[in-house]
């Protein structure tokens, strides 16, 4: 989130700063940041946020942000640096020479009596310690923010492309049925008789297992994610009680298995179970169709299965309405796609530029030091 400055309104910045993680700032992870709190405790420094009349537009009460340990650490982790990742390189003597620079100006101060100081003119001193105008920090830190940016937005779109591709996939299947009955003028099934939707195999994994797992950050795959939100929505609507619409379908295929209406919803209330612990179940084309969970939508009057007919084709009819469902999908996955692929060109470039930047910054640091 953004935080307002501190300049402009003490109340806002600190606000804002309540509202974040003390490890989501910059300067949270620090290795100096209990050293320096410690220091403003042990000189018993006073920071307290006041009200300027000459600066903000409406009066606040009075607070002291040093009686609140973790606003503290907070206010200075806005402003201090993360820890350098090159332990004694230019970058991280550069950090340290600006702590330094501010325990100075602390000690220099409690030395001369003055421990009480506003809000604004402790970090004014903070900000100029830890964060001096160098050209070097201009640079860099436009271009992490612009690495920031093309990485949030490659974030969204990969996972954009991943849900498309994933129902992109799925139609495939459903449009490969179809043409092998097309082929022999045979009757495509669409339900319970039909293709499982849900079978690993149909997505290159060797198992289920393999297709239900979930990677590092307890996420599933696009495919078993969208298939297994499809399977739920659908098996929980057909055990919706009192619809006349519903009754018909699970009374249809109750037959198409041979069993009674009763001991099918049993059936559908087990594999929802097993849905929970990630067990195999069996989902339709006509399921997978005919849910609102997927970025073409619910497609309406499915039938169970489609015959080839030599006058007013079904089975043609239905192809072409399934060919015209998955046309714009794939054509916004290709939009999508280029999307990504540019941003991903972006991001790369940026990460080129700052570092060809620091080995530059580097190689004229060490002439300007072997010249003194």
């Amino acid at each position: 989130m953004e935080i307002s400055s501190y300049k402009k309104d003490p109340q806002l910045f600190l606000s804002g700063l309540d509202s974040v993680e003390l490890d989501k700032l910059q300067g949270g992870g620090s290795s100096e940041l209990q050293k320096l709190v410690k220091l403003l405790q042990e000189k018993k420094i006073i920071i307290t946020a006041t009200y300027d009349k000459k600066i903000d537009s409406n009066p606040f009460a009075d607070k002291v942000v040093t009686e609140n340990e973790m606003l503290l650490k907070k206010v200075l982790a806005y402003f201090m640096p993360a820890d350098s990742k090159n332990p004694g390189g230019q970058y991280d003597l550069q950090i340290k020479a600006g702590f330094e620079q501010l325990h100075k100006l602390i000690n220099e101060a409690a030395a001369a009596g003055k421990t009480k100081f506003t809000l604004r003119e402790f970090l004014a001193a903070t900000h100029f310690s830890l964060t001096p105008d160098r050209i070097d920090d201009d640079v860099i830190g436009a271009m992490l923010d612009a690495m920031g940016s093309h990485s949030s937005k490659r974030d969204t779109l990969k996972h954009e492309v991943g849900k498309l591709t994933a129902e992109l996939r799925s139609y495939s299947i459903i449009q490969t049925e179809i043409s092998t009955a097309q082929q022999h003028n045979g009757t495509v099934e669409v339900g319970r008789k039909g293709a499982n939707i849900f079978d690993y195999q149909h997505y290159g994994y060797n198992s289920h297992e393999a297709f239900a797992k979930k990677d590092a950050n307890g996420q599933y795959n696009p495919q078993y994610q969208l298939l297994k939100e499809i399977a739920v929505e659908r098996k929980e609507a057909m055990l919706v009680s009192g619809n006349g619409d519903i009754d018909k379908i699970v009374d249809y295929e109750a037959s198409e298995l041979g069993i009674t209406s009763e001991q099918y919803r049993a059936k559908l209330r087990n594999e929802l179970s097993d849905l929970k612990s990630d067990k195999p179940v069996f989902l339709s084309a006509r399921d997978f169709l005919t849910s609102p969970k997927k970025d073409t939508g619910a497609l309406s009057n499915v039938h169970h299965s489609y015959k080839y007919e030599k006058d007013n084709n079904p089975l043609s009819n239905f192809a072409t309405t399934v060919g015209d469902r998955a046309k714009p999908l794939n054509d916004k996955l290709g939009q999508k796609t280029t999307e990504l692929n540019d941003i991903s060109s972006r991001y790369n470039s940026v990460i080129e530029a700052l570092n060809r930047f620091i080995q530059k910054y580097e190689s004229v640091m060490q002439q300007i030091l072997q010249a003194i």
